[in-house]
């Protein structure tokens, strides 16, 4: 049995595949940001929860908002700070008696979607998160790409680009300038993540909504909202257009709770090719085939 265990800032979500990625068994428990070995239990609890109910000992892969260096081991994840600094590996393996392997939760993301029927002859797939952050993973013929340092793709710590900046600033309230969990300023991460459309909401209106209300609003035609959006959308092309240029990808693939709003990607598909270099075939931007599973099954299909 194959277990994907997908981590972020607030959940770890465990699946259970069989070889052919059927799903047996979903888990779901919070993830303790504030000490270490609270982290540890949690991961170790869930594993041993799915060995019981599924009566074997399954092979694990974990998606973590981060990567895990090479030379020590040690996990870059700001966004839980237990963590950050820290290795994890090596607990989890002893007390659970066996290996596991580690990949950023969003290079998980690109993979399961690569492997994906109605992608078959794509082979290059980017796969951008907008979730509680803003991830990227990019999976060349069907395997994950992590780079020297376990570092690529940590696109959410790029800072905003001058057209990005100059798209935010309001005559009235000026730049928003938010800071990242990485100590950074102006990292995409604070922008283009589902928490970022909330926080740019704020900053404009002085008014506190969740996505879904803005979204709302936005379907209804409400003012604030449907200007709020077009600048979000301007946003979100300038910054995503350099990362074109840069990947040259058959296939971008959105995942995160923003990626179910379905106006972005007619909008996406056409500023991102006035923005960005002409080729002979630009890639469609599309919404992930898996949906929220799409990590955890990635994170599977490392423990194969």
């Amino acid at each position: 049995m194959l277990y994907g265990l997908d981590i972020g800032g607030t959940k770890i979500e465990l699946r259970a595949y069989d070889n052919e990625l059927r799903e047996k068994l979903k888990i779901r428990s919070a993830t303790p940001t504030d000490h270490f070995d609270d982290f540890i239990d949690a991961v170790v609890n869930i594993v041993e929860l799915a060995d019981q109910s599924l009566k074997c000992k399954g092979s694990i892969g974990i998606g973590i908002p981060g990567s895990e260096s090479k030379v020590d081991g040690t996990v870059f994840a700001p966004n839980i700070p237990c963590i950050d600094g820290k290795a994890i590996r090596q607990p989890i393996e002893t007390r659970l008696s066996r290996p596991i392997a580690i990949d950023n939760d969003a290079n998980c993301f690109a993979l399961s979607e690569s492997l994906n029927d109605q992608l078959a002859h794509s082979d290059h797939v980017l796969g951008l998160i907008l979730g509680t952050g803003f991830g990227a993973g990019l999976a060349i013929k069907h395997k994950s790409y992590s780079g020297a340092n376990q570092l690529a793709l940590e696109l959410g710590h790029t800072p905003l680009s001058f057209k990005a900046a100059q798209t935010l600033n309001c005559s009235t309230r000026g730049t928003p300038i938010f800071q990242c969990e990485c100590g950074a300023t102006g990292c995409l991460d604070r922008y283009l993540s589902g928490t970022g459309f909330e926080d740019l909401y704020r900053f404009y209106f002085n008014e506190s909504k969740k996505a879904p209300e803005i979204i709302h609003d936005y379907q209804q035609k409400q003012p604030n909202a449907v200007a709020f959006v077009e600048r979000f959308l301007d946003l979100l092309s300038l910054s995503l257009a350099p990362f074109v240029n840069a990947y040259d990808p058959d296939v971008i693939v959105l995942g995160g709770g923003l990626s179910n709003f379905d106006a972005l990607y007619p909008a996406l598909n056409q500023r991102l090719s006035d923005l960005s270099l002409k080729r002979d075939r630009f890639p469609q931007v599309t919404k992930a085939r898996f949906g929220d599973s799409s990590g955890v099954r990635g994170a599977a299909m490392l423990a194969r």
